[in-house]
């Protein structure tokens, strides 16, 4: 076992941290805390409230989207420890109305095995917007009656869903809230008592933080406070708050009683591998350090915890924005306190640097679903050619980074875009966001085309996409657009046709569509989900609605 970092060490590296963490401190802010067994150090920057100036301070609740996750295994696991009901308890007990409900179990859910569809990806097709509210209710209700996306058990895949569930559970056991039951079970136990769950969209507290996206020009556009569900997410907490909880999880069988123990126990698979995904947590080791803990990121915020048991030392940092580098304050705050790059290891984490290489260029497809699209900027030096890059809604300049690892992302350095050998990756700090491959290349002619336009349902998020093809006039290529159920149809970028499939392969700013070329069935590939079935229902051009087929979607 590592010696805990002194009280200096401590703060020096919650300090550290916090620089890198918030260079505006007229912008939105953030906060790093350094845990150990002996004490807490807590270092603040930049505006919780920017309209009114309002700092960020010890005691401003922020927003922590899927770090709710840790919070929720722990209150599962104290209702296990309580007898409310056990790990092996089956779903038909409280949702006899989801398929497959007799073989998926709490466990399952857990640590993301049951194979439930993801309803991220279920309410994006259905139209609803990110920031859309959702109760756990409602999540349920977007995947009963969906056949699950694999046997409960039989691998792993990180899905909202699955704590959305879980929340539930908890919640009809307790006869409460889930708010008051994530109080009871582990905010008031730990002694956090700034923050809490948000479950009611009329919650607020005095100074809590508010969440800021990116307006361009160095402005920043407020967002919608970031509540889509609980369990999954739905989390405020203070930076003295996550202290409390750093403490208690570097204590087994203290406040939290053996739940913590728990916590990052991981059951092997079927075919004998140990994944890296726990309850609620991911679970890891860098330079011979055990951890586990939690990435989370948000409309407008983004945190990350981590915990190593063994070193008696814990580390949580909180930002307002999405735009902060937090991974990169992570691993600064863990390099000032104990001192293992020098000591233990040249490199922690060890993450292979990114090289130059070649500028890409056109649409490159990456494993999550998304597209992106590359372009020379005006930013590059000399023959090093800079990046201008498109993904969704969001597009940014890229230029040649100085020290030759990639290419900087000029409004956010700590963001790289660069290759891992002959593949090309996007990380932000040691935090990988894409790896990515080049998009289809051949091209789709207008028959093709023709071919997958019309009405295609899904049934899984109770909508229909319509894909509507406005013929060429001669001068120009044919224009698509998607509409998602009753939402105005949407501009869309048609990325060519992929001859495994084959399929028309279509860019859309939530997604990727993939659509066989005969016509009649494909998929929709969002965010982590797994692909999404589609069937199409109605040929055409998808302009007439006057089957009723085309307006049925729900918001």
């Amino acid at each position: 076992m590592t010696a805990p970092p002194s009280d200096r060490s401590r703060a020096q590296a919650a300090a550290e941290a916090v620089e890198l963490l918030v260079t505006d401190p007229d912008g939105p802010g953030g906060a790093v805390v350094v845990v150990d067994l002996h004490g807490v150090s807590i270092a603040c920057r930049g505006r919780a409230v920017l309209e009114h100036r309002i700092d960020v301070g010890e005691h401003t609740p922020m927003y922590t989207a899927s770090l709710a996750k840790i919070v929720t295994a722990l209150a599962v696991h104290r209702a296990v420890d309580d007898g409310a009901f056990t790990r092996d308890a089956t779903l038909d007990r409280w949702f006899p109305e989801l398929a497959g409900a007799s073989s998926i179990t709490v466990a399952h859910l857990l640590q993301h095995r049951s194979g439930l569809p993801e309803y991220h990806a279920l309410r994006l097709l259905a139209g609803h917007h990110v920031e859309d509210r959702l109760t756990p209710a409602d999540v349920i209700g977007l995947v009963a009656g969906m056949s699950p996306w694999f046997a409960a058990g039989s691998r792993v895949s990180y899905n909202n869903t699955n704590y959305a569930v879980l929340a539930e559970i908890v919640t009809r056991e307790a006869g409460t809230s889930w708010s008051e039951a994530v109080r009871r079970a582990v905010l008031d136990p730990v002694g956090a008592t700034d923050g809490g769950v948000r479950d009611d969209p009329g919650w607020t507290v005095a100074g809590m933080a508010g969440c800021y996206v990116p307006a361009g020009a160095g402005s920043w556009r407020r967002s919608l406070q970031g509540c889509t569900s609980v369990g999954d997410g739905g989390l405020w907490l203070s930076p003295a708050d996550l202290a409390a909880l750093l403490r208690a999880l570097l204590v087994p069988d203290g406040a939290l009683g053996p739940a913590v123990a728990a916590l990052s126990h991981v059951d092997p698979l079927p075919d004998g591998s140990v994944p890296a995904l726990a309850s609620g947590c991911t679970t890891g080791a860098t330079a011979g350090h055990r951890w586990f803990g939690g990435l989370a990121e948000f409309v407008g915020a983004k945190a990350e915890l981590r915990v190593y048991p063994d070193d008696g030392l814990a580390v949580a940092v909180v930002a307002n924005t999405a735009a902060s580098p937090v991974g990169a304050a992570v691993d600064r705050a863990v390099i000032a306190a104990t001192g293992w790059r020098s000591a233990d290891s040249p490199e922690v984490p060890e993450v292979p640097e990114l090289e130059h290489g070649p500028a890409p260029s056109g649409w490159w497809i990456g494993a999550t679903g998304g597209a992106w699209r590359f372009e020379a900027s005006a930013e590059g030096e000399g023959t090093r050619e800079g990046l201008r890059v498109t993904t969704g809604t969001l597009r940014f300049d890229a230029a040649p980074s100085p020290d030759d690892h990639g290419w900087a992302v000029v409004a956010r350095p700590s963001v790289r875009v660069g290759w891992h050998g002959a593949e090309l990756v996007v990380r932000d700090g040691t935090a990988e966001l894409a790896r990515l491959r080049p998009g289809p290349s051949v091209p789709v002619d207008a028959a093709t085309l023709a071919a997958v336009a019309g009405h295609h349902e899904c049934p899984s998020a109770r909508t229909t996409l319509v894909v509507s093809v406005a013929p060429p006039d001669g001068s120009i290529t044919a224009g698509v657009t998607v509409r998602r159920g009753s939402l105005p149809p949407e501009p869309v970028e048609v990325l060519g046709l992929d001859e495994r499939g084959p399929t028309v392969v279509i860019a859309t700013s939530w997604g990727l569509l993939r659509l066989a070329a005969d016509g009649l069935r494909g998929a929709a590939v969002l965010g982590r989900a797994e692909a999404v079935p589609l069937l199409r229902i109605g040929r055409g051009d998808g302009s007439d609605d006057s089957d009723g087929i085309g307006g049925s979607g729900t918001r």
